[in-house]
């Protein structure tokens, strides 16, 4: 080691990253390895100026490392990296538009004066301004509803089956959330994703080890305000599930009667409430 360079703890440091982030850019082509002296990085002045590049795309202009090592590797002709350098920008200008979007309709439900914002007068009109409801221009919204439903089979090409002719509900209903979530304000099984690479912003950029983490508890943000469904026969009491063996199991929380639906999965939880207490708890006991 020279006195005209560092090791990896104090580069990393000096951009207020942990020594794994630096080691993970290195391994994802951001980051030039430097030279070694006895197998310890050694950086002079020339890489952390290339951290400080790194840092620069990766945690202000939060570009995907892919893109971030076109610029920062050093690699890449200057006509190459501008061009990646434009094409993040155009990702970026959509998203904000995107929340100012979401930021003046917030500002505008702010003027609401009723009780329940199911019963603003104004409603109707939002919805078919600003969601999918617009696109059948019918005022009842049940029909509209059946209309919708009717117009999305036909884009697919699928006939409709026994209970939507009746105007029931089918068991494709009883979960409106699908599958796999991609955008947890949208419910599972939406394909919203405004990451193009697929990654989840667990910062991806910075690797694991670092603190730059929105969830300090190292699990993925699940939001609390939506629907917390338990796994198909999950029973909290290690019971059998309710109704599984022809009896009425209670909630599990509250202890009071779980009122069962007609059709669909057993219920195991009497409200969302109650679901989301027991969410919690189990939450805060594996953080303990």
């Amino acid at each position: 080691m020279t006195r005209r360079s560092v090791l990896i703890g104090d580069a990393a440091a000096l951009f207020g990253l942990a020594p794994s982030t630096v080691r993970w850019w290195e391994s994802r082509g951001v980051l030039v390895p430097p030279a070694r002296d006895g197998g310890k990085r050694l950086y002079g002045d020339a890489d952390l100026r290339r951290i400080g590049a790194a840092y620069l795309c990766c945690v202000v202009g939060r570009m995907p490392l892919d893109r971030a090592a076109a610029v920062t590797s050093g690699t890449a002709e200057h006509s190459a990296w501008q061009r990646v350098v434009c094409d993040h920008l155009t990702l970026l200008e959509r998203q904000i538009g995107q929340l100012e979007a979401a930021r003046e309709y917030l500002r505008h439900l702010l003027l609401c004066e009723d009780d329940d914002i199911a019963e603003c007068r104004l409603l109707e009109g939002e919805l078919s301004a600003h969601t999918p409801r617009g696109r059948v221009h019918d005022p009842d919204l049940v029909t509209a509803a059946r209309a919708a439903r009717g117009d999305g089979r036909r884009r697919e090409g699928r006939a409709p089956d026994h209970d939507e002719i009746r105007g029931g509900r089918s068991a494709r209903d009883e979960d409106p959330r699908g599958s796999h979530a991609r955008d947890e304000n949208l419910g599972e099984g939406s394909v919203r994703d405004e990451n193009p690479h697929g990654s989840l912003v667990r910062d991806e950029n910075l690797g694991e080890g670092s603190v730059r983490d929105e969830n300090p508890h190292g699990s993925l943000v699940r939001d609390e305000n939506l629907d917390e469904r338990p796994a198909r026969d999950e029973n909290p009491r290690g019971g059998p599930h309710p109704s599984r063996d022809g009896t009425q199991a209670p909630c599990p929380d509250c202890r009071g009667p779980v009122p069962q639906a007609p059709r669909g999965r057993p219920r195991t939880y009497c409200s969302r409430a109650c679901r989301q207490r027991a969410y919690r708890r189990r939450h805060r006991a594996g953080r303990a």
